[in-house]
């Protein structure tokens, strides 16, 4: 796959999705994450893998707008099934020296969560708190320091806001009191009341 190709598939799901056509939106952000996860095998942290992560997460809540839930809940269930490879092989490694770097593995149990919430396949609430725990173990560092994986994740967790004309406020920045803990924990509060506000609205505005 090019770089280009990759681009024109992220273009067209935007347009789509721009355009309120929520099942090609979600065709294109499957190949834009498909695209992603073939760059290579995950790191340390498995960096590569989260921008697939994260536009399966865009491509089942699309699926969801169109009411295709049956794809909507295959890609919850692929995006799942990918976090669970990214927890075995991360925590099979030695732990970071740094606090952070020990603290972001646990991104992948957030992940988890969010496929759950979307597509009502499992409880989310058990993977949060697997996250949490990960988190307290490394000293509960604040969202300031998040790196890519976290990233994607709030992203995505922002556009919904956005689309419920929720102010998700500052997240992954210095300016929030937030720890890691304290983002999941919003999060597990408010994500499921937003997505159900999108799905009634039948809008997702990039």
């Amino acid at each position: 796959m090019t770089e280009d190709t990759s681009q024109s598939y992220w273009e067209q799901a935007i347009d789509h999705r721009r355009n309120g056509e929520y099942l090609e939106a979600g065709e294109y952000y499957s190949l834009v994450a498909y695209d992603r996860f073939s760059e290579g095998l995950p790191g340390t942290y498995g960096t590569r893998i989260s921008g697939g992560e994260a536009n399966l997460l865009r491509a089942a809540i699309c699926y969801r707008l169109a009411h295709r839930l049956d794809r909507c809940r295959n890609r919850c269930r692929q995006g799942i099934l990918i976090a669970e490879d990214l927890i075995d092989r991360v925590f099979r490694m030695d732990p970071p020296d740094n606090a952070y770097d020990r603290a972001r593995r646990g991104v992948w149990y957030e992940y988890i969560g969010d496929f759950r919430c979307i597509g009502n396949v499992g409880d989310p609430a058990a993977a949060y708190e697997e996250a949490i725990e990960v988190y307290e173990a490394a000293d509960d560092p604040d969202t300031g320091y998040s790196e890519q994986e976290h990233c994607y994740t709030m992203a995505v967790y922002r556009e919904v806001a956005k689309a419920a004309d929720k102010d998700p406020g500052p997240i992954d920045d210095f300016d929030n009191d937030l720890t890691l803990t304290k983002w999941v924990e919003k999060k597990q509060e408010s994500y499921p009341s937003l997505l159900e506000n999108v799905s009634q609205s039948g809008a997702w505005p990039p």
